[in-house]
């Protein structure tokens, strides 16, 4: 039976595109790629996710990529706040969910300094049970461990719980660990798949 559902959260309940956002921020083309190269699309970047270095390191580490573009990475990194967007599905999602009875909860690969700056947008958070982002934890998914962590913290039976992401390899870590595993391809496809399991 299942009683709990955990979510990813970029692309998943929230839009996260470097490419739109850098290009709300005014920059060029060739500066965002730059800046996408320091940034987005640097090892740096997983490295963030895994809490390789205190967060304050990032941004120093970010512009030493690409020091003549310093200006436009450190645009780029103060104003993180707006790179996601609330997806508008999912507070009612949320709520329906909570009215079958379902714990909700969020396992998400996520550097710390970007949830701090994006935390206010996040308004699915009063709605958890738990929640683990990855830069907190110094581990990633799809580490086996990572998904047995939240499991564990949280007193959760692995048959019980069903985890929705929109990376095939991370649905395929959930599965190692005994969760019930849900490709995210769109709201509509994953909650059908999701009602069924229930």
């Amino acid at each position: 039976m299942i009683k709990n559902v955990i979510f990813d959260v970029g692309k998943v309940l929230v839009d996260y595109y470097p490419d739109i956002y850098m290009e709300s921020l005014g920059l060029s083309e060739e500066e965002r790629k730059a800046v996408n190269e320091a940034m987005f699309g640097n090892p740096l970047w997983a490295m963030a996710d895994a809490g390789a270095y205190p967060a304050e390191e990032f941004l120093p580490r970010f512009i030493a990529q690409k020091p003549e573009y310093e200006e436009q990475i450190k645009n780029a990194y103060e104003h993180l706040g707006a790179i996601i967007q609330l997806y508008p599905y999912v507070i009612e999602w949320m709520e329906d969910l909570r009215s079958r009875g379902l714990h909700l909860f969020v396992l998400s690969n996520y550097p710390e300094f970007l949830y701090e700056k994006t935390k206010p947008r996040m308004a699915f958070l009063p709605y958890l049970d738990g929640a683990i982002f990855s830069a907190f934890e110094k581990d990633v998914k799809p580490h086996e461990s990572i998904y047995r962590l939240l499991l564990d913290r949280y007193g959760l039976a692995a048959a019980e719980c069903v985890f929705i992401d929109d990376r095939e390899e991370n649905v395929q870590g959930a599965n190692k660990a005994g969760i019930h595993g849900i490709l995210f391809e769109g709201y509509e496809s994953a909650n059908r798949q999701l009602l069924e399991l229930l």
